[in-house]
């Protein structure tokens, strides 16, 4: 997104209409012209945080981070649930089988998710490319996963 301010020099600062291309603190525009494009930014910026407690400093902490490659969006956390639609032992469960994540590792290898399954307590691991393929974050998509593999 394009800034509609900027520094004055001052202190303060300036607002900058890029639909007009003037600078509103020499030449101001009238509401028709910028007026609109200026609630237009506003209305942007508030939707995309509508709802949310944010904190301007952290955001633009998260936004330098990711745009130093240093930023991971994980799938899912601690605690959530998965489900498996194979075996530890490859064979065709009845229904899939469900796991809480109790470890997230991030090395050289990439992203591993270790889980516990909750019927069994069995340790199950997976990568993050399993996502989709082998485990789902979503029990509809799992059984859809299993229909299509005719599975179930």
């Amino acid at each position: 997104m394009n800034r509609v301010t900027m520094a004055d020099g001052k202190g303060g600062y300036k607002i900058n209409c890029y639909e007009c291309g003037r600078l509103l603190s020499k030449k101001p525009c009238t509401v028709d012209e910028c007026g609109k494009f200026l609630l237009s930014k506003l209305v942007e910026i508030e939707n995309t945080f509508q709802g949310l407690e944010y904190d301007l400093n952290r955001i633009g902490a998260l936004v330098k981070t990711d745009k130093a490659g240093r930023c991971i969006m994980l799938p899912c956390k601690n605690g959530d649930l998965v489900y498996f639609i194979r075996s530890n032992f490859n064979t065709k469960p009845e229904k899939p089988i469900l796991a809480r994540i109790i470890r997230i590792v991030i090395d050289k290898v990439g992203i591993t998710f270790h889980t516990v399954t909750m019927d069994k307590g069995v340790r199950r691991n997976f990568y993050e490319s399993s996502i989709g393929n082998s485990v789902f974050l979503e029990y509809d998509e799992a059984i859809k996963a299993m229909e299509a593999k005719n599975e179930l």
